[in-house]
């Protein structure tokens, strides 16, 4: 399935950070390399590097979301200046998926709560299908590399030293 590259990186940032959020004990590393590969991403120029400044801004802002809300929205917000700035859609697809997959309900007596649908199926389809994907349609490779592709992968695609 021909998909483009910023959908897949949209699932990819959604589901690495869940990953690394329920990984307690590598999470303080994925963050120093996370930070490391906005340090040197950010003095690159090309529209490609700047695109993976914003995907390393986006994962970052997840790992952190619930423990610090206002970096989690500083980096959402450079993530989304990037994107405006190389006139690329990764940063509207990513929220897409982040709109689908958490919902907020409100109950009687009680504000409103951030419910997140557990199950990775049900998370793999809705998040496919807010970018108008079907999960079962992506290829071998891009559901390779959304479910396996580690920080360690990416750094190396992405010419990142840590």
């Amino acid at each position: 399935m021909n998909v483009e590259i910023e959908k897949i990186l949209a699932l990819k940032a959604f589901f690495l950070a869940h990953k690394i959020n329920e990984n307690f004990t590598s999470k303080s590393v994925a963050m120093d390399m996370i930070n490391v590969a906005i340090k040197q991403l950010e003095s690159r120029q090309t529209s490609k590097d700047k695109l993976y400044l914003a995907f390393y801004h986006i994962v970052r802002s997840e790992v952190v979301r619930e423990a610090d809300q206002e970096k989690a929205l500083d980096d959402r917000k450079a993530a989304q200046d990037i994107c405006k700035v190389i006139e690329n859609p990764f940063y509207d697809y990513f929220m897409l998926i982040e709109n689908a997959v958490v919902t907020k309900k409100s109950l009687f007596g009680i504000s409103t709560l951030t419910i997140v649908d557990e199950g990775e199926v049900a998370h793999r389809d809705i998040a496919a299908n807010a970018l108008d994907l079907v999960w079962r349609r992506l290829s071998y490779d891009q559901i390779n590399f959304i479910d396996h592709a580690t920080l360690v992968d990416l750094f190396e695609d992405h010419q990142i030293t840590y």
